[in-house]
């Protein structure tokens, strides 16, 4: 045995060393008996053990803890494919379905399947988006009612208006025994009457045109050197719809505030064009017009008090009504919050209303001829 590595049969105490034995690796170690005291000598215990022996040992310890780490891990996979990730799968569809449902798609459902917790998720999704979608559709029928009801109080806050102030009209006339005046204006006030009871809340804008023609002619039998008036409104947008009632108090919003106090003869044009798929109209006159305090509310749709609603103007006699923030409400709630008045007025310069409706779907001849004009 090579002995030159380390080991030392001298030594008393014990040693092991990685050593070369008989041309083979081998671990060897050596312990001393201690026969001394019995007389026998210097005996030693030498161990030679093949490192081949010992390492196939931990080979096989190596190969099983190899297969076992395996086998661990193939089995951690197979618990992620078939638990984990379709939890995880399961999730994330909720989640989108979620993010569709808050975009407003309330037709989202999500799959139904397996027998698990997740299924009872979905199942619960799925009932809670349907109950949010009822709700939301008692809701819009609800708002739809309300806005009828608002849309029938305006516009009966409107007829007692004109039945009024015609019949006053009717009144002083025949005291003044006008006769023909009368049959005129009681044959204007019929038109306006037939108009104003139709159930219809849209009618043509011919019909808004021979109402607001009624209104005007009515005015001007009671009142012949205050104003005159001119009406232009293109052929093709006659038989497009418009809610009824309109027109008449933009024109009656001039008369009683633009033609106030004025020495000279007044002078109201109603006109419409068309802008793109919208109808516009405008009602201009060149009255006294209207301060930026009185602008201000107007465009802000301040309420009125009882006494300025029901005040007189010198020159008409007029009783104020809802007037112009009336028609405001009414196009509001009518086509929606992108439709209503535009006014424009500074003092001494007159005023000029635009009412901006929709064009009626369907009617591409009037829409190219519109554009054309």
């Amino acid at each position: 045995m090579d002995i030159k590595k380390g080991l030392n049969l001298k030594l008393a105490k014990f040693q092991s060393e990685t050593l070369s034995f008989d041309g083979t690796k081998s671990l060897v170690s050596v312990q001393d008996l201690e026969l001394e005291r019995l007389g026998v000598g210097d005996w030693k215990l030498v161990t030679v053990t093949s490192w081949q022996y010992l390492a196939g040992d931990m080979a096989a310890v190596l190969r099983w803890m190899v297969v076992i780490t395996a086998v661990s891990l193939a089995l951690a996979l197979v618990f992620n494919l078939m638990f984990v990730r379709r939890t995880v799968t399961f999730i994330v569809r909720v989640v989108k379905a979620m993010r569709r449902v808050e975009m407003g798609d309330l037709t989202t459902r999500v799959p139904v399947l397996g027998n698990d917790e997740t299924t009872s998720l979905a199942r619960g999704f799925n009932s809670l988006v349907t109950r949010v979608s009822e709700l939301l559709d008692d809701v819009k029928q609800e708002q739809r009612r309300k806005r009828r009801a608002e849309m029938m109080l305006l516009q009966a806050q409107i007829k007692p208006h004109f039945l009024f102030n015609a019949l006053e009209s009717i009144n002083i006339l025949a005291v003044q025994n006008e006769g023909r005046k009368v049959s005129k204006m009681v044959q204007r006030l019929a038109n306006i009457l037939r108009i104003s009871i139709q159930q219809k809340e849209e009618i043509r804008i011919e019909q808004e045109l021979e109402h607001l023609k009624s209104y005007l002619d009515i005015q001007k039998y009671r009142f012949e050197d205050l104003f005159e008036y001119e009406i232009d409104v293109p052929e093709p947008l006659l038989t497009e719809p418009i809610l009824k009632l309109t027109l008449q108090p933009l024109v009656e919003n001039s008369m009683q505030h633009g033609f106030e106090g004025i020495d000279y003869l007044g002078r109201i044009r109603v006109w419409a064009r068309q802008e793109a798929h919208n109808i516009a109209f405008f009602v201009e006159d060149n009255g006294i017009g209207m301060a930026d305090s009185t602008l201000a509310k107007l465009t802000g749709r301040a309420m009125i008090s009882l006494e300025q609603m029901h005040e007189e103007t010198p020159e008409t006699g007029e009783r104020r009504g809802l007037g112009v923030a009336n028609v405001s409400d009414r196009l509001r709630i009518h086509y929606g919050s992108g439709y209503g008045l535009t006014v424009c007025s500074a003092p001494g310069h007159g005023t000029v209303i635009k009412c901006l409706i929709p064009k009626a779907a369907g009617s591409e001849t009037n829409e190219a001829e519109g554009a054309a004009s």
